[in-house]
């Protein structure tokens, strides 16, 4: 497979990707619109998708967008129209404009860093050049693309950028280069979702295949592309997977499955009315009736495929390859006077390698050794002696550096080495150090928590049964009963701190186990515990689908009770909801509550995640002030954050999804 052939491939592989769109749903859409900028979108995706079938109009519907994009200094479809032009300056075998028109495409997408567009401009612009002979700029550009292509993670422009490298270095003979190219590109576009990548990838690896005369496996390959295509019923793959496979049959000479192969892909470039595969397919019936040494067929349906390109292309596309066919049909026939003729017409638009400047420098170079042929042996072999001995000096001084530079780099490792070593020990140390501290630490929370459980409490029982006993056994007036009622309710409030502390205490020593955990079922859960005070306040809670989060399933459903528990009990009307929604970030969730309560005020935003802040007297709310701290404790411990939002109600964020 030439380089010219395998990069028109790509080309069409690019633009197809942007242009399979139906024209008559696009100019539906276009008439209902009445804003420029959204209008000039649609007539550039127009005047693309008849780059495939009629030049004419696609030109029309360009002009109407350059109309609207100068006016409005509209740069971000200005890209795409000088883009677009391009494309049909290469279909009418321009390729000096469409250079030029690739340039101002490829200049407006580095203004706007339009990586996307950079990549599918810069590969095209590429393609031309290769195309063209000039296959330094082509390579240049081809790097270009598969650098943005690997920032921006797009594994189709990556693997184009892989395969075109690959074939430029197949047209400089470096096959081994080339192979490389070509099977990184498959393997890479394998692990790939798109079809595209897909197809592409198995195409190369049966290139790589077919280069190493490898046909059946390179049958085997391209019937996997076969299948995607078909399971993904793209028609652009399909095509051309019809065609390969036909001419990988013709090469086993299974001349019956390349006829099916080739009718397939007829039918195919029928059915989507591209121009440019249909002429491709009269060329491949002129390749099998060749074979079959059928030359009248192989002449009509070569003679198929020019008209086509002359329609479309004006003077390029097939042509050069419908000549040769041509020139070998008719010498089948014996009318060697035609076949001279295609033969000499097919070498002057072959000929992009061989430029005029190069046959003169080829000429120059014929004449020199004809002169050099004259002098004496004697001097030829002292300028081969003189050749060989600079060699050898070169190698001895390369040899030398490459000894030195190999030494300095031992030097340079095991310096490296020993320091690494040393900041691993130190760091071995500081991670011991901080275990003990955490080890001590832990130890003082369970003494506190022994404490806190056993000691503190002890009293405060004490003290209620003590109350208690006092109001059985002794006859107290209304104004000692209700002093009474004081000890009581602050021996209660006093035992409940406590009770707090130690669940502070408690949360710090906390292991999380963080696993999929779905929200739904966690709010159904604490609906279901809170459902006693639910019921007395006549609240409601309501969510929308909630996502599965990384989280500690225990902890994550405290701090959904503690945000729910809290909005009904400080809420003043009749009917408290709260109302739980969700927004997906680019690698995260955020969940928001929002109530009718009765709101923060704005200076205790942050005061109000502090341990044991109440901003409310306990006869009025009761509660100790902990459940918030612990809400945001445990958040920042999963990686989580949690904030009031400024119009009322909570949202919390970082879990990743």
């Amino acid at each position: 497979m030439s380089l010219k052939n395998y990069l028109f491939i790509i080309f069409i592989s690019f633009t197809y990707c942007a242009t399979a769109q139906n024209i008559d749903s696009l100019k539906k859409e276009l008439n209902g619109l009445t804003i420029d900028t959204n209008k000039v979108k649609i007539y550039n995706d127009i005047a693309q998708a008849y780059t495939r079938s009629n030049l004419d109009s696609a030109e029309k519907y360009l002009k109407k967008a350059f109309l609207i994009e100068e006016k409005l200094n509209y740069k971000s479809e200005l890209q795409q129209s000088w883009y677009v032009y391009a494309s049909i300056d290469i279909l009418r075998n321009k390729p000096k404009e469409a250079i030029k028109k690739y340039n101002l495409a490829l200049n407006i997408a580095e203004q706007l860093n339009d990586k996307s567009w950079i990549s599918v401009i810069a590969n095209d612009l590429g393609v031309t050049f290769g195309q063209q002979g000039r296959l330094t700029e082509a390579i240049d550009q081809f790097q270009r693309v598969l650098t943005v292509s690997q920032e921006i993670k797009d594994t189709l422009g990556i693997s184009y950028a892989l395969t075109n490298i690959g074939s430029v270095h197949l047209e400089l003979k470096n096959e081994k280069k080339a192979y490389e190219y070509l099977e990184l590109s498959g393997i890479l576009g394998l692990q790939s979702n798109n079809s595209y990548v897909h197809t592409l990838s198995y195409s190369n690896l049966g290139a790589v295949a077919a280069f190493k005369k490898d046909t059946l496996k390179a049958l085997e390959y391209e019937e996997k592309a076969l299948d995607i295509a078909l399971m993904n019923d793209d028609k652009h793959s399909l095509y051309v997977a019809y065609q390969n496979i036909g001419h990988y049959s013709l090469t086993l000479n299974n001349i019956k499955a390349a006829k099916n192969n080739f009718d397939a892909s007829f039918e195919i470039a029928k059915n989507i009315g591209d121009s440019t595969f249909l002429a491709s397919a009269f060329l491949n019936f002129a390749d099998l009736h060749l074979k079959e040494k059928g030359y009248e067929k192989a002449i009509e349906n070569a003679k198929k495929a020019l008209d086509i390109s002359l329609k479309i292309n004006g003077k390029g596309g097939y042509l050069s390859d419908i000549r040769k066919k041509l020139s070998k049909g008719y010498a089948g026939l014996g009318d060697f006077k035609k076949a001279y003729q295609y033969l000499e017409e097919y070498r002057i638009l072959n000929d992009t390698l061989v430029s005029k400047d190069n046959r003169e420098l080829i000429a120059n170079m014929e004449t020199l050794y004809k002169t050099n042929e004259k002098e004496k042996e004697n001097e030829i072999l002292k300028m081969q002696n003189d050749k060989i001995l600079k060699q050898q000096n070169i190698i001895t001084a390369i040899s030398i550096f490459l000894f030195l530079s190999i030494l300095g780099m031992i030097l340079f490792g095991y310096k490296i080495y020993k320091n690494r070593k040393k900041n691993i020990q130190l760091l071995e140390q500081k991670v011991a150090e901080r275990t003990e501290s955490l080890k001590t630490v832990n130890a003082s929370l369970e003494r506190f928590n022994y404490v806190a459980s056993h000691d503190l409490k002890e009293p405060l029982r004490s003290i209620v049964s003590s109350t208690q006993l006092l109001e059985r056994n002794l006859v107290i007036d209304e104004k000692n009963q209700q002093f009474m009622r004081f000890i009581k309710r602050d021996a209660k409030r006093l035992y409940e701190l406590v009770n707090a502390m130690v669940l502070v205490a408690k949360t710090k020593q906390i292991e999380f186990n963080l696993v999929n955990v779905d929200l739904n079922i966690a709010v159904y859960k604490v609906a279901k515990n809170l459902q006693d005070l639910l019921e007395e306040k006549n609240a409601s809670v309501e969510f929308e689908h909630l996502p599965t989060i990384k989280a500690d399933a225990t902890t994550i459903q405290l701090v959904f009770r503690q945000l729910i528990q809290n909005a009904i009990i400080f809420n003043e009307t009749s009917s408290p909801f709260v109302r739980i929604t969700v927004i997906e970030q680019e690698n995260q969730w955020e969940i928001s509550f929002t109530d009718n309560g009765i709101g923060i005020d704005k200076e205790f935003h942050e005061k109000i995640f502090e341990a044991f802040k109440r901003l409310h007297h306990y006869d009025k709310y009761s509660g100790t002030g902990i459940g918030l701290f612990l809400a945001k404790d445990i958040l920042e411990m999963q990686n989580g954050n949690i904030e009031i939002i400024q119009n009322g109600g909570w949202h919390f964020n970082n879990f990743y999804n």
